[in-house]
């Protein structure tokens, strides 16, 4: 049985934000991960009877801490980020690094993760008990069929390490809350990759009919493997060589050097 529940609440923003909330229904406490609209989120706290304790941040850009002094004011709560927001992130109170507790009732917590690449400022918070990790926060440093874009101050080989050494370790049955509802333009681009890809189908399908805010699509890590394309670099330069031809034949093909190329092409397109 969940000891914690978790909200996600879309956000009609232009970037097709997401929110979240993570609560207990017993205690009533609750904290919010990238707020954008104040309003959105004190009404359902209200409609709950729950209290915010506190305001986490995965990173510093303003999609993500737009609903933070609005929501501070309104709920008293404090604000958390990564130590190099400081100055960056509205109403900063305390700073959270690599492993530091962030949430914790009912047998459960939260706990940050340092995750640079989509920005060097960025966190992801884990959540889970004493049997393992259940959910993740990703923030932008991975969507359902995608990865962060880095030309806002972040660098794509250090995303690509940070998937690798941090998100890769992690268990495949761990769920994964991204910060942006970017699914459906992810999975027509895998399509272009892979057009043959059976599951990328299904889930597209899927998404084309079902997917809505009060039915979202949903992903594990171990899915994320088999239908994002930055999981999958190595089967998409077997299948398809032709192209990644453009990169050159002077740059080694390593998964590195193809996530790079990728995450480029992506930009582009």
């Amino acid at each position: 049985m969940r000891n914690l529940s978790v909200k996600q609440i879309y956000t009609h923003s232009p970037l097709r934000n997401y929110t979240y909330l993570v609560y207990s229904e017993r205690s009533g406490e609750a904290i919010c991960i990238d707020p954008y609209s104040a309003e959105q989120i004190v009404n359902f706290l209200k409609k709950n009877s729950l209290s915010l304790k506190r305001i986490l941040n995965t990173h510093e850009h303003k999609d993500h801490v737009a609903g933070n002094l609005e929501l501070k004011e309104a709920t008293k709560a404090q604000i958390f980020a990564h130590p190099k927001t400081v100055g960056l992130v509205p109403g900063l109170d305390e700073v959270l690094k690599e492993g530091d507790v962030a949430f914790e009732a009912e047998g459960e917590s939260l706990k940050a993760l340092e995750t640079p690449g989509h920005t060097f400022c960025h966190l992801c918070y884990v959540m889970g008990d004493a049997t393992g990790s259940k959910e993740i926060f990703t923030g932008d440093t991975l969507f359902h069929g995608g990865v962060g874009n880095c030309y806002r101050g972040g660098d794509p080989k250090t995303l690509f390490q940070t998937l690798n050494s941090k998100i890769l370790s992690l268990p495949d049955h761990i769920k994964i809350n991204p910060g942006h509802d970017y699914i459906e333009n992810n999975l027509k681009f895998s399509l272009t990759l892979e057009p043959e890809n059976d599951l990328l189908k299904e889930m597209q399908e899927w998404v084309s009919h079902h997917h809505n805010e009060a039915s979202p699509f949903e992903a594990t890590l171990g899915k994320e493997k088999k239908i994002n394309p930055f999981f999958r670099l190595r089967e998409i330069f077997n299948d398809c060589p032709d192209f990644f031809q453009s990169m050159g034949t002077e740059i080694p093909k390593t998964e590195e050097n193809l996530f790079i190329y990728l995450r480029s092409v992506r930009d582009k397109w």
